[in-house]
């Protein structure tokens, strides 16, 4: 067992089943019923897709919080929803036989709508609790006109093995979680709760711009052909992310209970958006 309470703020662990690793909540902690994603319901997005295995990728626990906080999160932050995810470890697979080129464990990827502006997305905070991941950011020309291309790409590295990272998708990137290391790993996050995340885009373009696939002892990027030309992707750690003046004293289930006005841009988002989202050192 690997107990996430300091890390969360919440009294949830990684537990080993018979049919894998599972997150346990433990007394006072609720959510909507946990969700399984399947390596099945990845197909569209696969750069192989005939792999078949691990079954399951990740689960995701929709709505978490504690019983005691129920009406502080009605009053103070009803706009938002509080979300936990567990990913397995693993590479995806032909009937288990990996192979150079076959893709880590990874999510479906998705984009966010854009706000009543039509000009900036809805961004999202995330918090890196357990395990070593990337995450793949890409910024398209139009969110529901994905063939006109991709004008900027990164991979975001996040080591949470020590300590939880914060990482937080800007306005008008799109998002897809990767699964590099040999343990689970376990991500919390906060987002608008008055749209749903836009999957079609990647499953038109058959995944993100770059696909994350196994190179010998390590990881490397591959271009996905169905996008034709690409800009190379920035590698950046996520220490070089703007954090957008989230607290980082707290896990961000307790910042966002604590001051909801740092979360309130994941509503409203800054007009008019930024030119150019910069990271440190680039």
């Amino acid at each position: 067992m690997i107990d996430l309470s300091e890390r969360l703020g919440l009294s949830i662990s990684i537990v080993q089943t018979e049919d894998g690793w599972m997150l346990e909540l433990g007394n006072g902690v609720k959510s909507a019923k946990p969700q399984p994603r399947y390596i099945s319901d990845l197909k569209p997005v696969l750069r192989n897709p005939q792999a078949n295995t691990p079954d399951v990728l990740y689960w995701m626990f929709r709505d978490v919080r504690l019983v005691g906080d129920e009406e502080a999160l009605r009053s103070s932050v009803s706009m938002l929803r509080y979300d936990v995810s567990l990913f397995m470890p693993g590479v995806m697979s032909v009937n288990g036989e990996v192979e150079d080129g076959d893709e880590f464990v990874k999510a479906f990827g998705h984009y966010h709508p854009y706000t009543r502006s039509g000009h900036t997305t809805f961004p999202e905070v995330y918090e890196v609790v357990y395990g070593r991941m990337l995450f793949i950011f890409q910024e398209p020309e139009d969110v529901f006109q994905p063939t006109k291309g991709i004008h900027r790409a990164i991979i975001v590295e996040v080591d949470a093995m020590d300590e939880r990272k914060l990482v937080v998708v800007p306005p008008n990137f799109g998002h897809v979680a990767v699964i590099i290391g040999d343990e689970p790993v376990v991500t919390s996050n906060w987002v608008a709760r008055t749209f749903d995340s836009q999957y079609a885009p990647f499953a038109l373009m058959r995944g993100a711009a770059y696909y994350i696939v196994k190179r010998g002892k390590d990881w490397a990027y591959e271009p996905n052909p169905n996008y034709g030309t690409l800009p190379l992707p920035e590698v950046i750690p996520s220490t070089a992310l703007d954090t957008f003046g989230i607290p980082t004293d707290l896990p961000i289930y307790h910042a966002c209970l604590r001051e909801p006005n740092k979360f309130a841009f994941l509503i409203e988002p800054p007009m008019p958006p930024q030119t150019e989202f910069k990271v440190q050192g680039l």
